[in-house]
């Protein structure tokens, strides 16, 4: 508001001055103080705008706009404060009742005027500079969000759909747009990092002294030296550690071309982020010293030879956070896509998305092989509005064309790395909103009770319309059962206990990470991949799933995600080194009749039968969750 935007502030105050001089009560004001309360107001307005017009205001801006000014009152030093009551009466329009026309026109221009002042303000002062400078958790620096909040509990999570249901039943649910500042998919897996606080610090405080020897002092003294003042400096190194851990590929670049493509993803954001921040250099007032020493150290972190040792201790953290994180964004798919209101797509984040804020998030998407597999989803569960089958795709699709095998709910399921699991989510469950259009525009939303263990680590609810009900059931907070759970300070069960405290729904967390540490010296490769399941502590294989209940007041349910009817008995055994969770003496090589019957028989929309529970009917969580990820039922009304 002094540099950039200090002429459109200078409008607001001229104009404030005018109507001040319409008034002998109010033609004392200054057009200094004036100036000088309309600032400060605006600092503390705790939204992007109010939307007050000649149809009056309603109580929900009348309560933003109190709030702002009381707090700038309290902040200001002026020695006249009644300038703030003059300001909080032109901005909710209250000093022009009773007043002549030219008065009230006047008053309301400028409380519009003030709208659009107040929305680019907060823009630019919150999403472009705040969130540039403050990142204890960068997955929550998310335009429209509040890095001070940490997610919900599953009851306010509730709650807050069933205000929506209410009142804004078509408001769009968005995970990705063009002005994210990370897509989905990339919050969804640093958001895990919330469930680890302890290994992620040991982590981070690890790679901090590995990469010591590449920071430079801006004094020219030895940047190893006690009292050196270091660049860059540690608030960015640990956005960059965040950075980095977020859109690390699920399979680690082995050739030079697809290093340097990734490196220079990671230089673009960084220079923007500093840029942004404002701290040490800025776009309008750069410091070409703090940008070069930044870009040296970037390229000294990611050599894959000088960097050795950090690569070692980074690559399988990364990975295993990363597969945690997979899970995670196929919950939150879930819960988009069937909770009230509209679900938006963007561009691309039909499968795993990594990308970054623009112009990061603008690169070309491959649409040719989300066409491909999109077919292939639809062929193979027998769709009735199928698009072209692999016969109808152009070369070189068809000869890319996936087996039966390949797509089978239980198989994408256990390989997560390629995204098809969350395309065949997002297919099936947009078809179910497309055959129940009134259910999910007006369906009655319930929460339903969960029981047992890990009754905390699910949310599920219910919508409800005409005779028809479908069942949401999502896992959250799934780290404190992986592997992951036992590495850093303090012993497994402390560490789980930290993690129940969090209680946030955006930790909808995924499956267990790889659990091999005794990885060769040496540049990583897709060893390392988070598709793998070398070693996998899985958390939906926990036998504590087998007693935590759902209560669901239906005998039948059909299960729209598909898969084998059964519990886990009748989930193959998970062994090391097999990604399809098929032991050696089961393998598609040695009995293909038996791997292709599962997913030519056992197509989507398997039944599932409830059971008596405390005297009334249930379902078992395991029931579902492994079958997939998630879970989404259809039945008769609730």
């Amino acid at each position: 508001m002094k540099h950039l935007l200090s002429s459109e502030l200078h409008v607001l105050a001229s104009e404030a001055a005018r109507i001040a001089e319409m008034d002998p009560h109010t033609r004392d004001y200054t057009l200094d103080a004036l100036r000088g309360a309309l600032m400060e107001t605006v600092a503390c307005f705790p939204v992007y705008r109010t939307y007050i017009t000649e149809q009056g205001v309603s109580d929900a801006d009348r309560h933003q706009v109190l709030k702002a000014v009381s707090e700038a009152r309290r902040r200001s030093r002026m020695a006249d404060q009644s300038v703030f009551e003059f300001v909080r009466d032109l901005l909710l329009t209250d000093i022009a009742a009773g007043k002549p026309e030219p008065y009230r026109e006047r008053v309301l221009h400028l409380a519009m005027k003030f709208q659009q002042y107040s929305s680019p303000v907060t823009a630019k002062g919150v999403e472009d500079t705040t969130f540039y400078r403050w990142h204890r958790l960068s997955s929550l620096n998310e335009v429209g969000g509040d890095p001070e909040r940490f997610g919900l509990s599953v009851d306010s999570f509730h709650r807050a759909n069933a205000r929506r249901q209410r009142h804004w039943p078509h408001a769009m649910l968005a995970g990705s747009t063009h002005d994210s500042k990370r897509s989905e998919d990339v919050r969804s897996r640093l958001h895990v990092l919330s469930e680890l606080p302890h290994a992620w610090r040991e982590h981070v405080e690890r790679w901090a002294r590995l990469n010591r020897r590449f920071r430079r002092s801006g004094d020219g003294r030895d940047p190893l030296g006690a009292d050196a003042q270091t660049w860059p400096d540690a608030n960015t190194e640990y956005l960059l550690y965040q950075t980095l851990l977020g859109v690390w590929p699920l399979q680690t670049p082995e050739d030079n071309e697809g290093w340097e493509t990734l490196k220079q993803r990671i230089q673009a954001y960084m220079s923007k982020a500093v840029k942004e921040a404002k701290v040490h250099t800025a776009w309008t007032n750069a410091n070409a010293d703090y940008e070069a020493m930044l870009e040296t150290f970037i390229d000294a972190v990611l050599d894959r030879e000088r960097s050795r040792a950090f690569f070692e201790d980074f690559i399988p953290f990364q990975q295993r956070v990363a597969q945690l994180g997979l899970l995670n964004s196929l919950s939150q798919t879930l819960l988009r896509l069937t909770s009230p209101g509209l679900p938006d797509l963007y561009q691309g984040c039909e499968l795993w998305d990594f990308s970054l804020v623009d112009p990061d998030n603008r690169r070309a998407v491959d649409f040719e092989r989300r066409r491909q597999w999109l077919s292939e989803i639809d062929r193979l569960a027998a769709i009735d509005d199928a698009c072209e089958t692999a016969d109808d795709l152009p070369q070189p699709l068809r000869s890319q064309a996936l087996s039966e095998r390949d797509m089978d709910p239980r198989t994408l399921g256990d390989n997560l790395s390629d995204g098809r699991a969350k395309l065949y989510l997002i297919r099936r469950a947009l078809l179910l909103r497309e055959q129940m259009p009134d259910l999910f525009a007006h369906g009655e939303y319930s929460p339903l009770t969960v029981e047992g263990p890990h009754a905390q680590r699910l949310c599920a609810f219910s919508r409800s319309h005409q005779g028809q009900s479908v069942v949401v059931i999502a896992p959250r907070l799934l780290a404190g059962l992986s592997e992951l759970a036992s590495v850093g300070r303090g012993d497994a069960s402390e560490q789980i206990a930290g993690e129940r405290s969090t209680g946030v729904i955006a930790n909808v967390s995924a499956l267990g990470p790889d659990a091999g540490h005794d990885h060769a010296p040496g540049p990583p490769t897709n060893r390392h991949a988070a598709g793998s399941s070398h070693g996998n502590i899985d958390p939906l294989q926990d036998p504590g799933w087998d007693e935590t209940w759902i209560s669901i007041p239906a005998a039948r349910l059909e299960d729209v995600l598909g898969g084998m009817d059964g519990g886990a008995e009748s989930r193959p055994e998970h062994r090391p080194g097999n990604d399809l969770g098929i032991g050696p003496e089961t393998s598609p090589e040695t009995n293909p009749e038996t791997s292709l019957k599962r997913s030519t028989i056992d197509g989507p929309s398997r039944p599932l039968e409830t059971e008596q529970y405390q005297g009334r009917q249930a379902l078992r969580a395991s029931r579902v969750l492994r079958r997939f990820p998630v879970g989404l039922l259809k039945t008769n009304a609730l």
